[in-house]
């Protein structure tokens, strides 16, 4: 039998409307049913303290709200915090067992369906048209690929190592996915790894760099720079959904170190469920392409 004593009572139907459950969660009760459905009943258990809903529930509320687990388990009706930690850690399991694989990492989706869905035409025009194919830059303007990750860098690891780690290793295969000739977009953090890229065939597009006693770039390298900032637009959109879940963005006590990636791991996999593409045709894409290029 599930608590009754509650002040937020996700299990009654007829309790919160799909704005309270997006308040307090980020996602609708619809969203709710289709992330239960890929969990089974022997992972999430019907207990006195929470259905498998509720489960979700609170952890969702932690992350969506930054909440404290005190906080929480008063306005769950749950009588004593660390039943709360308890709840977040099965939950949690649960959902990188059972739902993250569907919708994060490269085995989710294919190459071709990111081209298709997930490219702008302003990317692919910008990086391939009028370009010399002895220059390394898309042969026969084929569309470019961009591979985005979720990092952690420290002193000792920068952006550059992570991806010179991911491309020498194969991290998920990707060396399965991407092909000689694609373009990755980066910013001028990854500098350190275009040796590794080039040796795979990879192009790069990023801002360009001052030569020496250079104070001020010519015009073409203005333009390409130019170029990577308008596409790189979308990275920040996607760190911008994260961090309205406002757990990713206040200092993260040590205890929770450990939890960090698979939390980050559910928030994206909800986020590429859910959310529409960010990559959308513009009756004024051509007008952005004209004047980028003249």
């Amino acid at each position: 039998m599930v608590n009754s004593n509650k002040n937020v009572d996700f299990d009654d139907p007829l309790s919160l409307s799909d704005i309270e459950y997006k308040n307090l969660t980020g996602f609708t009760r619809t969203q709710h049913d289709n992330v239960l459905s890929y969990i089974p009943a022997s992972a999430l258990k019907t207990s006195i303290n929470r259905s498998p809903r509720c489960a979700i529930a609170c952890l969702l509320m932690k992350l969506r709200l930054g909440v404290s687990n005190s906080v929480r388990a008063s306005m769950l009706g749950i009588d004593n915090k660390r039943k709360v930690t308890d709840i977040i850690h099965s939950t949690s399991a649960a959902l990188i067992k059972y739902f993250v694989p569907h919708y994060l990492g490269l085995a989710h989706i294919n190459r071709e369906e990111i081209i298709k869905k997930h490219t702008s035409s302003i990317a692919t025009r910008l990086l391939t048209e009028n370009r010399n194919p002895s220059d390394g830059c898309c042969h026969n303007y084929r569309l470019y690929s961009l591979c985005l990750w979720s990092i952690f860098s420290d002193n000792s690891n920068n952006d550059a190592s992570i991806l010179k780690h991911i491309m020498i290793n194969n991290y998920d295969d990707i060396l399965q996915w991407v092909e000689e000739n694609d373009i990755m977009i980066l910013d001028r953090g990854f500098r350190d790894s275009l040796g590794v890229l080039k040796s795979l065939g990879i192009d790069v597009a990023m801002p360009s760099f001052f030569g020496p006693k250079q104070n001020q770039s010519d015009v073409q390298d203005a333009n390409n720079s130019r170029f990577v900032t308008i596409l790189r637009w979308v990275v920040e959109s996607v760190n911008a959904r994260i961090k309205r879940f406002k757990w990713f963005n206040q200092v993260i006590p040590n205890s929770s170190l450990p939890s960090v990636q698979d939390f980050i791991c559910i928030v994206a996999a909800l986020l590429n469920c859910f959310h529409v593409s960010m990559v959308t045709p513009s009756p004024n894409d051509d007008e952005t392409i004209r004047r980028m290029n003249s």
